[in-house]
Order: structure tokens, then C-alpha cells, then sequence
């Protein structure tokens, strides 16, 4: 039977520790031609990116691009991501969890769940520092007492075949709302 439970972050997520932060004053410094990567940084627009670099390997995180969220402690921004990445951050402000389990569908439950429970508890004076974040409850579904990653991956598949067809939707009635505009003038 499928049953909520309460669950610590650092219960069901891995803190990463091997992070490598960049100070962007010395991005040039770091420049190389190859292939170029991610730069997240605690911007709340194009889901966290800055742009994209092409720096040297000791300054890339994530080089095996496993499923990655990170949460920046001054604004809550959640993010997911599948890709190496760099990061800029002086002050280690941005937990960077993962969990072998992890997988898109996984991660935008935990995405959701996670800023359900952070949304009203921290602020930029009240930061979700790592240590706060890693005793902030979360909620999840749990089948036989074990945490059900299943359903959790069914659901989240479900909700987006429901946005799709919405979208779809929508955008058939776009298009025969168009074509009668476009009969009325002929």
C-alpha cells in the first residue's frame, strides 16, 4: 500500500563535495578551445545559466554528467541537470545533491517536493544554507517502508502526457482559430 512519509534531504540525497567553484573575475585565465559547458551561477532567468564556456577540465564539474540538482542558498533556485558543468560561487552556496536512482522524472518529483517545503521556510535573509537543507523535511511515497521511486518516475510521466495533450490541444484550437480568421478575409 502506498503510504506518505517524511523524509531529511540528507536521508534520500548524496552532498557533493567535490565541487570546484570559479571566480568569474578570472574566467579568462581558465579560457580553452573545446567543447564548451554549462555555467550556473544564482541567476533566476534561462534556469541558472549565465552562458557557456570552454574552460580547462580541473574547473568542470559533473564530468561523468550524472543526474545532478543543485540549490542555491540566497534565492532557492532548483535546478536539474544532466551534463557536466561549472559554477561560479565564492562562498559554497550551492548544494549539489545526487543519487544513483536519479533520473529526470525522479528529479522533478524531488525538484517539486523540495521547493514545496524550502519555498516558505528560507529567504534571502534566512538562507537554505547546506546544513538547514539537509534537515528540511520532504514528503514521499514509500511502498513496503521503502521509498517509492516508481511511482514517483509514473507520476511525473503521467502529469507530462497530460501537459502535452493540453498543449496540443491548445494549439489545434490556435490553428482553427487562425484558419477562420483567414476565411472571414476571403
Amino acid at each position: 500500500m502506498l503510504k506518505n512519509k517524511n523524509f531529511k534531504l540528507k536521508e534520500v540525497l548524496d552532498w557533493q563535495t567535490w565541487i570546484k567553484e570559479i571566480d568569474p573575475l578570472k574566467i579568462q585565465d581558465l579560457s580553452i578551445e573545446w567543447e564548451k559547458f554549462p555555467f550556473y551561477w544564482q541567476s533566476t532567468q534561462n534556469n541558472w545559466i549565465i552562458d557557456y564556456y570552454s574552460l580547462i577540465n580541473d574547473v568542470l564539474n559533473n564530468k561523468e554528467a550524472k543526474p545532478t540538482i543543485l540549490i542555491h542558498s540566497n534565492n532557492q533556485n532548483l535546478v536539474y541537470l544532466e551534463t557536466p558543468f561549472y559554477l561560479k560561487d565564492w562562498h559554497w552556496a550551492t548544494s549539489v545533491l545526487q543519487k544513483n536512482i536519479l533520473n529526470r522524472y525522479i528529479a522533478l518529483y524531488f525538484l517539486t517536493t523540495i521547493w514545496k517545503n524550502i519555498k516558505n521556510k528560507f529567504n534571502y535573509n534566512a538562507k537554505a544554507t547546506k546544513i538547514a537543507l539537509k534537515n528540511t523535511e520532504i514528503v514521499l511515497p514509500t511502498q513496503n517502508w521503502e521509498i517509492d521511486f516508481e511511482f514517483m518516475e509514473t507520476f511525473i510521466r503521467a502529469v507530462e502526457k497530460l501537459v502535452i495533450k493540453d498543449l496540443v490541444i491548445w494549439n489545434e484550437k490556435k490553428i482553427q482559430a487562425y484558419r477562420e480568421v483567414i476565411n472571414k478575409k476571403n
